[in-house]
């Protein structure tokens, strides 16, 4: 990526459904850990060296994006990314169906949690992001991220988030009155005013009050209490579906639980369409030296680092420097591992190589156990097949299929194989896909809960409402 390069900007949708991609549960249930849910529904994060805003309406995925592509980003392009990355075009309703005709349990959970799609990931990024993942959540994973992209990163652009706002807001607007055209029952359904549909929204959310949460993290060594305030997710579309999880109001970024991926022990702590269609291209040109970027108002946007910039031997103090604590090491000796092999040509090789073998090469990196390669061959190898077992898997193999409880705190190499491999026999060659389903509705954030007078204390209790703890075959 060159300095002083022109950002260009490009407007588009693609047809796709809101029970087809749930932007909320895809890009916040704890895959990548670039996306930030900002106002008016909307998602905004990086991948490609693009930055991406998405919203959507009961039938259109909309984007806008900005990037220094020359020659200049079209359309055609912009949206091939995008299914690419959601993975447009595997049909999640039929995969859906057939995973509940496996499973009792899959079949009793998925209605409340519809449209979750694996993201098909940059393999660079996501392998040193989930290094930074082991005894971690994903508002800290993210924070860690953002540093080391602003760190090492090349500037892509600093976008002015009123001036985006009020765009998209319009534009949401303009698209909810087409949609309408198309299926008129909606109107008279939804008032199309722009201060009710979106600005409602936007004030409900700057007025909501935050949750506060405990949760217990049994599968650390220290067995320490963790405390996050969170906010209620907000939903993904203008209009709603009595499948799609109705929530009401945005969260802070990263208020979600995160996959920690450790190498050695269990820990995870809890922490709360596709037609073408033409786009606008516009260009502004934006200075990117550092002297520059400094004068700049707004929310400034970078890609990752490359490997080489990771490999140098300077960066784990950076990185210690910067919090990253034992991981700092980690990042810094894989990439130097990965540079000394090959560097690209060391990643191209697992590209074509089977899940077990890929899995294997994987955890030669420093840093890098069963867990956290299980995660980079299912989010960057397309082995869907592969199962990461973590603190919320393994919780979900007891409680709901029968597997005793382990008297230590860490997961044997015996037990997290044996629950991998009882999921890839269940649902077959898209197992890693069909378990997120089910990790995303053990997740508290995901779930609406009650409180209830209990006679034994008096005091109230919290029930959780859609996922229930009961073995089920």
């Amino acid at each position: 990526m060159k300095l002083n390069a022109t950002v260009r900007s490009l407007r588009g949708k693609i047809l796709c459904p809101c029970i087809e991609l749930s932007l909320t549960l895809s890009l916040l249930g704890g895959q990548s850990f670039r996306w930030k849910q900002i106002a008016g529904n909307r998602f905004q994060g990086v991948f490609k060296e693009r930055v991406w805003t998405l919203w959507s309406d009961p039938s259109y995925l909309h984007y806008e994006v900005q990037s220094q592509d020359n020659p200049p980003l079209d359309a055609a392009t912009a949206e091939k990314s995008l299914s690419d990355y959601f993975r447009l075009d595997e049909g999640l309703q039929e995969l859906y169906k057939e995973w509940s005709g496996k499973d009792a349990f899959f079949k009793k959970t998925c209605g409340e949690f519809v449209g979750i799609r694996m993201l098909n990931q940059d393999l660079v990024e996501n392998l040193f992001s989930f290094l930074c993942s082991s005894n971690n959540n994903i508002a800290r994973i993210s924070s860690m991220i953002d540093k080391m992209c602003t760190e090492y990163g090349t500037l892509i652009c600093t976008l002015d988030p009123d001036r985006i706002e009020q765009r998209t807001l319009n534009h949401t607007v303009e698209s909810f009155r087409d949609v309408c055209k198309q299926e008129p029952e909606l109107e008279n359904k939804v008032n199309v005013q722009p201060n009710e549909i979106i600005g409602n929204k936007m004030k409900s959310s700057r007025n909501s009050k935050k949750i506060k949460t405990e949760e217990n993290d049994e599968m650390t060594d220290s067995n320490r209490r963790s405390t996050r305030g969170s906010k209620k997710v907000a939903t993904n579309g203008i209009g709603k579906s009595k499948n799609f999880v109705d929530v009401k109001s945005e969260p802070k970024s990263g208020a979600i639980e995160a996959r920690g991926r450790g190498k050695q022990q269990l820990s995870v702590t809890d922490e709360e369409e596709t037609y073408k269609s033409g786009g606008e291209v516009k260009e502004t040109k934006n200075k990117l030296s550092k002297e520059s970027q400094n004068s700049v108002v707004g929310t400034k946007f970078y890609a990752f680092p490359t490997i080489q910039a990771l490999a140098h031997p300077s960066v784990e103090a950076k990185l210690r420097q910067l919090g990253f604590g034992y991981r700092a090491k980690f990042i810094q000796k894989s990439a130097e591992y990965i540079v000394q092999n090959g560097g690209k040509a060391w990643l191209e090789q697992l590209k074509g190589m089977s899940y077990e073998e890929a899995r294997q090469e994987l955890q030669k990196l420093p840093g890098i156990g069963a867990k956290v390669a299980d995660c980079i061959c299912l989010m960057s190898l397309s082995h869907l097949r592969s199962v990461p077992v973590d603190t919320h898997v393994y919780q979900i193999a007891v409680n709901h299929y029968q597997f005793n409880k382990l008297a230590t705190k860490t997961l044997t190499s015996a037990a997290y194989d044996s629950i991998r491999n009882f999921f890839i026999e269940r649902f077959g060659n898209y197992a890693g896909w069909a378990h997120s389903i089910l990790f995303c509705a053990d997740l508290k954030k995901f779930q609406t809960t009650s409180t209830v007078a209990t006679p034994e204390d008096g005091k109230g209790k919290t029930k959780k409402k859609g996922v229930k703890r009961k073995s089920s075959q």
